[in-house]
């Protein structure tokens, strides 16, 4: 496959965060490179044997879809956080009758790596090395 692998429109149409909607398309080419850096450092590979329309081309997209989302919704909460002129949050409260409640985003609300499971879309795509031989194994 070659590079990039997905488009901005792609990762507008697979996204459900307004925020990453909003995004700039040079902004989202950013996201989007960061994601495929990402999957390329974890598997160790550029994916320049990867056949378009096959599984693992499938996986490989998909990942990166995830992690230029991740990068892009991170990056416009930061931006939200930092502009915030209330020592850093974004709140919001509601109350009624019989309740109220108020809701602070901070940093807690960004997506962490850790926390998508791209794990199981990458490691099948991974070089893995042992001594002097390299181990490769990818989705027929």
């Amino acid at each position: 496959m070659t590079r990039p692998f997905i488009t901005p429109d792609d990762l507008i149409a697979y996204t459900t965060y307004e925020s990453v909607k909003s995004r700039s398309t040079s902004q989202l080419e950013v996201d989007i490179a960061r994601g495929e850096l990402y999957a390329m450092h974890y598997c160790g590979q550029d994916f320049s044997d990867v056949e378009e329309d096959t599984p693992a081309a499938e996986c490989l997209v998909l990942a990166v879809k995830i992690l230029a989302e991740m990068y892009a919704y991170n990056a416009q909460l930061k931006t939200t956080i930092v502009n915030e002129s209330n020592g850093g949050h974004s709140v919001r409260s509601e109350s009624s009758q019989d309740y109220s409640y108020t809701y602070s985003s901070t940093e807690e609300d960004v997506i962490s790596i850790q926390d998508l499971g791209i794990e199981v879309l990458l490691e099948p795509l991974c070089v893995r090395t042992h001594g002097d031989t390299e181990l490769w194994v990818t989705i027929l």
